[in-house]
């Protein structure tokens, strides 16, 4: 037998609850009140006394611990609203069925595993709420529920709807059946004439019943998230009933079909057995020998779905889990397949190695990404862990291999099983597309080139008949998310690239460039001369060559440099400097700076978790700015133009920091600081699920730093005194953010007053949006000229990319001017008044005056300064 013992203070809490309620009750009784809320109040049980409400219309008793009701509550005779959600019930009392008034039932949240037979007594019921229960049935009774007009039962357990059931309601208004596990829904529902709003958003359903059509009040369907293969666009507007079965219609005819083919991306931990696993996935042979992939291996795999998919083609992209190959990731990985995460159990902390790559996926192949761990090395190094736990934190974990190994190959067909449950979670697996779509595929994925002009494929496309921009643009899209093509459109940081790249040419050119041992022995230094020894002269022709470097230069993978200006080769002719790369994941590890001077400006990126090579791409973004050669693998210097300011980078992997030092002339280091934090940020913009926080080193305090997030609260709400969190003095606001935020016509005297907010904050930069390419509506086919209509939407995406640009562009002016005009101010003869005029149009652009580049460190101090469509109303 289990005692429970009660503490006093609980024991005198509840007392008071329950006298408190007492208390509402008997209130209740004298004033005949029609309406008792007795909501939120943690009872365990209701006073028998409730009974005597006899006039009581309005019960709302939502979001206690009531496992029963008391006999009594049959006495309430007049009720018609009774709200019981958020209990803990599993049974209603038999006198319940004596409020034949009632009208409106919400039993939401409960512990309800059968519908109690006594709501069949309630005749008068409209509304009837059961949403998240543990119901998997339906009970026979519910027709005589004749005047139903809303049944609610989302996020149950239901399986299988009986027909008879539902058909036997004929006033039925809202059916709601979101998040059951049903796979069909019966024959008949077109009995139900007033049906307007069907939701089944969640349901795994295989098919739709023909006489749904006919179901003609229907004015809601919400089809989102369903098993059904529908364009997603077609079912994004519920409110549009007949065109969601309109495109179901022709999905079942025979002009589409699914692709039935993923792209399956290996990631995790480095020299685990990863290439050995999907080598075996990829030839049903077992190699423990395999090599570690360098860079990406592209191999080619196939399951044999449930379902009636049949075969389902994957294929697998192998990604090394060296660092040196990170700065492919934002490029290569992508949305709309799955990934299947090796860990390695023989390194140390697991947990946090795991949690870093679900970061990364959730940031490049998106949030819902489904993912099959598996567990590397368990035959030497069985990995334990609270397998729950790990669930709950990643929910889009949807199955996990314990044991594999690839030096006994044990394994390898429960990570085929494996994959085969998290391919049922890939929604685009079963969406049909157009037969012209698969014909256009194949013979793309057919000619065996390195890559083929877009213009090339919108012709191809013409021909196959899908001239609609939109259209060739979607498919060329979903054959990058496939893995049979590399292509982009308005990409954060690479832009838009109007070729589409087979992808063993790319991904083999881009992997041998960033693991090359010739750059290796040099520091990471290349030039062009040495590709031909670097690339795969059989794959990667010379011609190409030039096109490569663009695409490295693209993606921010080297470094470029220039040498000192060779000899002319001809008499007279104009010596040509050498153009050389650098690698920045093989620079030395040895600092080559010591240090900023003693006064500077200190700002730094605290992050939880640092994203992948975000250094080295900041350095290759940055290398406009870049002061000698002065950097190394986590630290660089950088100067602006005339070299008026300098910046010391720095990156400490331990404690997850990217720190920045700011130095030089006193009123411009705020915007040279910004100009870093704008490239720095559009890279962060590719990692969203990284968090950081921005700190500002306050002056005179080199173990102090301010929150800046919490400097823009202080300042929203009219507050100009910080506290520093080991200070003994306060601080102003205005003043701290002053030092990291350009001043609109630099604190000019003359400059007009700013108003209050009008600054924009701190860390408010996005990059710019990926805008949309103008859609144009296409002529007839024999009508399209594809060379003009191509480079106009040319002009649109470089203008889209050109944006992106455009304030990090006009933050490098500035500086620029900035330094020019501290130079002027030590040289006696003055510029001519075309340049003033060109230098002076950027410093105003940026709000900077032209005469305000001075390096009096006492100004520096500024003056305090003053997508879910909702469904209508019946019930959730």
């Amino acid at each position: 037998m289990t005692i429970e013992f009660e503490s006093h203070g609980e024991r005198t809490g509840r007392r008071m609850h329950q006298e408190s309620v007492e208390s509402a009750i008997a209130r209740a009784r004298e004033q005949d009140a029609r309406a008792l809320d007795l909501s939120g109040r943690e009872l365990t049980e209701l006073p028998p006394a409730i009974g005597q409400l006899s006039g009581l219309e309005l019960l709302d008793l939502s979001d206690n611990q009531l496992r029963a009701l008391p006999e009594e509550i049959g006495g309430l005779a007049n009720l018609q609203l009774m709200d019981l959600r958020g209990n803990q019930l599993t049974d209603l009392p038999a006198s319940l069925g004596r409020l034949h008034n009632l009208a409106f039932l919400r039993l939401g949240g409960n512990q309800f595993e059968t519908l109690p037979s006594v709501i069949g007594e309630l005749r008068a019921l409209r509304r009837l709420v059961l949403r998240g229960n543990r119901l998997a049935t339906l009970p026979d009774w519910l027709h005589q529920l004749e005047y139903l007009q809303e049944l609610s039962l989302g996020d149950n357990l239901i399986a299988k709807l009986p027909a008879e059931t539902l058909n036997d309601l004929p006033r039925l208004e809202a059916l709601l059946l979101y998040g059951n596990p049903l796979h069909e829904l019966p024959e008949g529902l077109s009995n139900l004439k007033r049906l307007k709003r069907l939701d089944l958003r969640g349901v795994p359903l295989h098919d739709l019943p023909a006489d749904l059509s006919a179901c003609h009040a229907l004015m809601w369907l919400d089809l989102r998230e369903s098993g059904l293969p529908l364009p997603e666009r077609a079912v994004a507007e519920p409110a549009r009933p007949r065109q969601i079965l309109e495109s179901w219609r022709q999905a079942k005819e025979s002009h589409r079909k699914p692709l039935a083919e993923a792209k399956l991306m290996v990631l995790g931990d480095a020299k685990c057995g990863k290439s050995a696993i999907a080598y075996a996935l990829a030839s049903e042979r077992f190699d423990p020998r395999r090599p570690p992939t360098e860079g990406v291996s592209i191999l080619s795999s196939s399951v044999i779905m449930p379902g009636g998919l049949g075969e389902t083609r994957l294929n697998v992209w192998d990604f090394s889990g060296d660092p040196l190959y990170a700065p492919l990731f934002p490029y290569l990985l992508s949305p709309n397949g799955i990934v299947m995460l090796v860990i390695d159990g023989a390194q140390a902390e697991p947990e946090r190695r795991l949690a870093h790559w679900m970061r990364i996926i959730r940031s490049r192949c998106g949030r819902n990404a489904p993912v099959a761990l598996v567990c590397a090395r368990a035959d030497a190094f069985p990995l334990e862990l609270d397998w729950l736990k790990i669930r709950e934190r990643h929910p889009t974990i949807r199955a996990i291999v314990r044991r594999a190994s690839s030096v006994t190959g044990e394994g390898v067909e429960q990570i085929r099983q494996a994959l085969i449950k998290t391919l049922e979670h890939l929604p685009r697996l079963r969406e049909p597309v157009w037969r012209s779509w698969h014909e256009i595929k194949a013979t793309l994925v057919s000619l065996n080139t390195e890559f083929a002009p877009f213009r090339f494929f919108e012709a191809l496309c013409l021909e196959r008949g899908a001239p609609a921009l939109e259209d060739q643009e979607a498919l060329a899209q979903l054959m990058h998310d496939l893995g049979c093509v590399v292509y982009f459109r308005n990409h954060p940081v690479a832009g838009s690239t109007d070729d589409l790249l087979e992808p063993v040419w790319i991904t083999q050119a881009l992997s041998r460039l960033l693991g090359s041992a010739n750059a290796r022995g040099r520091g990471g230094l290349f030039q062009r001369a040495d590709l031909s020894a670097i690339l795969d002269m059989n794959l990667h022709a010379a011609k190409r060559h030039e096109m490569l470097l663009g695409l490295a230069r693209r993606f921010a993978l080297a470094i470029p440099r220039y040498a000192e200006a060779t000899e002319p080769q001809q008499p007279g002719a104009r010596p040509k400097p050498v153009e050389r790369f650098c690698i920045p994941a093989m620079l030395p590890v040895e600092r080559k700076l010591s240090g900023a001077p003693k006064e500077y400006l200190g700002f730094c990126y605290q992050f939880d978790s640092l994203p992948p090579a975000l250094l080295g791409q900041c350095m290759v973004r940055l290398a406009a700015f870049l002061h000698g050669e002065l950097e190394w693998r986590e630290g660089v210097a950088l100067a602006s133009e005339g070299g008026g300011n300098r910046a010391l980078l720095t990156l400490d992997p331990l404690q997850s920091r990217l720190t920045m030092q700011i130095w030089g002339q006193t009123r411009n280091r705020s915007v040279f600081l910004q100009l870093i934090r704008l490239t720095l940020e559009r890279l962060l913009s590719l990692w969203p699920d990284f968090a950081y926080r921005r700190l500002l080193q306050i002056p005179d305090g080199p173990d102090l730093w301010a929150d800046v997030a919490h400097l823009e609260s202080l300042r929203e709400q009219g507050s100009d005194t910080y506290w520093p969190p080991a200070g003994d003095k306060p601080l102003s606001v205005a003043y701290l953010l002053s030092l990291v935020e350009p001043e609109p016509n630099g604190g000019h005297p003359g400059a007009p007053p700013r108003a209050h907010g009008a600054r924009r904050p701190l860390g408010a930069y996005t990059p710019a949006p990926s805008e949309a390419r103008t859609r144009l509506a296409p002529p007839p086919a024999e009508a399209i000229d594809t060379t003009s209509r191509r480079e106009s939407q040319q002009v649109d995406a470089q203008r889209a990319d050109d944006n992106a640009l455009a304030t990090m562009g006009a933050m490098a002016a500035a500086v620029a001017a900035a330094d020019e005009q501290e130079r002027r101010r030590n040289t006696p003869s003055p510029p001519a008044a075309t340049s003033e005029d060109s230098r002076r149009e950027p410093l105003m652009e940026l709000g900077l005056a032209q005469d305000d580049a001075d390096t009096d460190a006492s100004d520096s101090a500024d003056a305090p300064r003053q997508k879910k469509i909702d469904p209508p109303p019946p019930e959730q």
